[in-house]
């Protein structure tokens, strides 16, 4: 096992740098004509929905947001998407998962599909890496799960993916996921010029977004500030940092008051804080900004929690400070 651990380190250590050396001399160029943003989703086929999304929920958190089915699926879509002649799909079932792309999955039942997981190095084989925070726990809780565990978690030491660990497990139907965590970061990061991968820990951050409008980084930070005072609890703290960001009659909207001026604002904190103790405010998803306004998206509940509280604010700005929010 540590034979086959230090080869596929080494291998894949080379591949990156040579890949690596080939990037270095790109430059970034925006897309003219099509826009994208990030990505929103990713498919896994599964044979059983409910064991995939009891599995992704009882393990990590990830909360079932949508269902649809039974499709229809008529001749002309099954030539075009490949798909079986005997096949149906029952069951699609979208997941959020966490703080990246949501989780989509599929059901499909077929006489002439393959029942066979792909190897590695089949064409069209993919997999998915989740990020976590703490590698080590996170092996040691899946083995306590009785998950299939591939490998003890590989450390990169060389080459652009220094300071990544990670490891691949099983899924009850015999997928390979894979784990991955750089806390402090990957050594391409370290580059002058380097183009930020997305991760968690870039969520809402300004200097991680290939956005270069300054404009709107500029509304980004502000926007990012007012969420974070919304968990502070210190009072003169929270008031001092109110005063820095809003206007002196600032408003805030919400569904049954609106609250004007900065100490209004604070009060309005403290007396969430006050009802909801231990519950914070969590970003979820990218900052828009647009045109002098901000729509941040957020969940408000304990830490980590697997059913937060999902809402929205619009921001409006001027000369530099918020003028008013708007809760949804």
């Amino acid at each position: 096992m540590m034979v086959y651990a230090t080869l596929r380190r080494t291998l894949r250590t080379m591949m990156l740098i040579a890949t690596f050396t080939a990037f270095r001399g790109w430059s970034y160029l925006a897309a003219q004509d099509i826009h994208v943003t990030g990505v929103e989703h990713i498919g896994m086929n599964v044979p059983d929905a409910a064991q995939a999304v009891k599995f992704f929920h009882d393990t990590f958190g990830f909360v079932p947001v949508t269902e649809l089915g039974p499709y229809t699926m008529g001749n002309e879509f099954r030539k075009k998407y490949r798909v079986h002649p005997s096949a149906a799909l029952p069951h699609v079932i979208m997941l959020r998962a966490g703080d990246g792309p949501n989780l989509e999955i599929f059901q499909f039942d077929s006489v002439e599909g393959s029942k066979q997981q792909p190897y590695f190095d089949d064409l069209g084989a993919t997999h998915i890496a989740f990020y976590t925070d703490d590698i080590d726990a996170s092996a040691a809780a899946l083995r306590g799960k009785g998950i299939e565990v591939l490998t003890d978690p590989i450390v990169n030491t060389s080459g652009p993916t220094s300071g990544e660990t990670w490891f691949y497990f099983k899924t009850p139907w015999g997928s390979s996921i894979e784990l991955v965590s750089y806390p402090h970061g990957e050594g391409y990061e370290k580059l002058q010029g380097a183009i930020p991968l997305w991760n968690p820990h870039h969520v809402g951050d300004e200097s991680a977004s290939l956005d270069t409008d300054p404009e709107k980084k500029r509304l980004q930070e502000i926007a990012t500030r007012y969420l974070e005072i919304f968990n502070m609890t210190d009072g003169p703290k929270r008031l001092s940092a109110i005063k820095e960001l809003y206007s002196e009659d600032s408003r805030i909207v919400e569904k049954h008051s609106v609250l004007v001026g900065q100490t209004a604002l604070s009060n309005y904190i403290a007396d969430l804080q006050h009802r909801h103790p231990g519950s914070v405010f969590e970003q979820a998803g990218n900052i828009d900004a647009e045109g002098g306004s901000a729509r941040i998206h957020w969940n408000f509940g304990p830490k980590g929690s697997a059913h937060p509280v999902v809402g929205q604010g619009v921001i409006l700005f001027k000369n530099g400070k918020i003028t008013e929010t708007v809760l949804f």
